[in-house]
């Protein structure tokens, strides 16, 4: 399921993820993707993808000991041309994404 408590009121989004786990304790296999990290709570295993590619994978208590594998960094006043030709070589870095501000 693609999403599928995206723009639904709690009530219902409460309720979609009841029937969720009474599927899953009749040994149901169920493929959910979502934003929601709070929902990601309620599931057994999560895949993080990155550019359609599994960056890592475990339980939500396994993933949350990995935090400090990533980090994140905020460059202001950079040259948007000059940051990307100097940064995309860097084999530890997988995305960058530049805003106007």
């Amino acid at each position: 399921m693609d999403e599928p408590t995206s723009g639904v009121d709690p009530y219902s989004r409460s309720f979609f993820w009841n029937l969720i786990n009474d599927f899953a304790e009749d040994n149901a296999a169920i493929i959910v993707t979502t934003h929601y990290l709070d929902e990601a709570e309620y599931c057994s295993r999560l895949a993080i993808m990155n550019k359609g590619k599994i960056i890592c994978e475990g339980s939500p208590s396994e993933l949350k000991k990995i935090d400090n594998k990533f980090k994140f960094f905020e460059i202001s006043n950079i040259d948007f041309d000059l940051a990307e030709k100097a940064l995309s070589p860097l084999d530890f870095i997988f995305d960058m994404s530049f805003f106007w501000i």
